[in-house]
């Protein structure tokens, strides 16, 4: 390939190929976007892609200590706003949400079990709960417990989530919903208190 105005690029074959094959390689028909790499099919066919970036996210934010009042033991309960209804709508087929989460759980009593994970849903459909299962209370993405001899105790749970979903059957321009839920077998758990801090929760295309 000759330079417009001087010098030239050329693409050079190996020596030889696997088993003295003939090799035929497509190319693209577009120049592709900033960022992305060739790949191949396997079969001779090449195209452009993203690899391993972040394309988008979503985050929400907030200062608010919750008292989260009586228990329901062994079921799970939505977190309190803005932690139950968080929305993406992915730009890719096929992409991967990075689910962050960090936040701290508090509480004031011995012999606690709590676990905290996500639920998702695509468009209108159900949620689909992410983590272990049971009846137990100390089940989910992020499970704790402490047992304080002799009865009351002040405790505070630095709690992180970072776990990546693959949500399947969805079509570009669907919105996907996500909500963090908890259960707990004590009354008056705090979410993100008592000594209030800057709870966040964010989603994160990857592709």
């Amino acid at each position: 390939l000759n330079g417009s105005s001087s010098g030239s690029v050329s693409i050079d074959a190996p020596a030889s190929t696997t088993s003295g094959a003939d090799l035929t390689f497509k190319l693209p028909i577009a120049d592709g976007s900033a960022g992305q790499v060739l790949t191949t099919d396997g079969s001779g066919n090449w195209s452009w892609a993203d690899q391993g970036v972040c394309i988008q996210y979503v985050q929400v934010e907030s200062e608010t200590d919750t008292d989260l009042g009586s228990h329901t033991s062994s079921a799970w309960t939505d977190a309190p706003s803005p932690f139950n209804s968080i929305q993406i709508t992915p730009k890719r087929a096929g992409s991967k949400i990075k689910v962050v989460l960090n936040i701290a759980f508090y509480q004031d009593q011995g012999d606690l079990d709590f676990g905290i994970t996500f639920s998702h849903k695509v468009g209108s459909g159900s949620f689909t709960r992410q983590g272990p299962q049971g009846s137990a209370d100390d089940k989910g993405l992020f499970n704790g417990y402490f047992n304080s001899p002799g009865g009351a105790a002040d405790y505070v749970w630095p709690v992180h989530i970072d776990y990546i979903d693959t949500p399947s059957s969805y079509s570009l321009g669907d919105v996907l919903t996500y909500k963090f839920e908890y259960k707990t077998n004590k009354d008056d758990c705090h979410w993100n208190g008592i000594r209030t801090k800057l709870g966040y929760a964010r989603l994160e295309e990857w592709v």
